[in-house]
């Protein structure tokens, strides 16, 4: 009773902090993207991406939601030593995260303008943040790809490389927000590209 309480214990601390920490970086891509782009372009472009974190966060939402059901449903198929219908709510989960993902895209020469107007309140803030909006939009597959593979690595027994690759993505995401705004001079557009760029390196690792 006593090992089994032990290794309860290990597997709950195995899993636990890595969980944290992924939840963390997914939230420090934002983060970081308003310090480098408020030094590089100024208070006012650190502001646009701070009223479009609710455009984000709801881009986001369909994802997080079939990727958390979907890693705790297969987790249990996995402990059932049932691999093939737990593979089976992967596939499900993946394609269904594509499918909402691509629709959402769908929007992207529509959606940003008005989104970006309804959040600024002004001209001069909405045109800030309408090309980082309409870059997240378009990526959004991408993202969601990401963040089901992530959460599905939690439940296959790897927490720590799930939680390592939303490390990586961000590493990535700030080289890039330096090389797209002060290099090539993208301007907001290119904050949201390294973003997206950083989690398509995540997916390819």
């Amino acid at each position: 009773m006593e090992r089994n309480a032990f290794l309860i214990n290990k597997k709950i601390h195995q899993y636990i902090l890595p969980g944290m920490l992924m939840t963390v970086a997914m939230q420090l891509g934002n983060v970081v993207d308003g310090m480098i782009v408020g030094n590089l372009l100024g208070a006012e472009a650190m502001a646009a991406i701070e009223i479009s974190m609710p455009v984000l966060l709801l881009l986001q939402m369909a994802a997080l939601m079939l990727a958390m059901g979907g890693a705790a449903e297969a987790a249990v198929f996995l402990g059932k030593r049932d691999m093939e219908t737990a593979s089976g709510v992967f596939t499900a989960s993946l394609v269904a995260g594509l499918a909402i993902s691509v629709f959402f895209a769908l929007f992207t020469p529509i959606l940003p303008g008005p989104a970006a107007m309804l959040l600024a309140g002004n001209h001069d803030l909405a045109a800030l943040a309408e090309p980082y909006i309409m870059v997240n939009i378009a990526g959004i597959p991408i993202l969601t790809v990401a963040i089901i593979f992530c959460y599905f690595m939690n439940a296959d027994n790897h927490p720590q490389l799930g939680s390592a690759l939303f490390v990586i993505a961000n590493v990535v995401n700030l080289v890039l927000d330096f090389v797209f705004i002060q290099g090539f001079h993208m301007g907001m557009a290119g904050s949201a590209l390294a973003t997206v760029i950083g989690y398509l390196a995540r997916s390819e690792e």
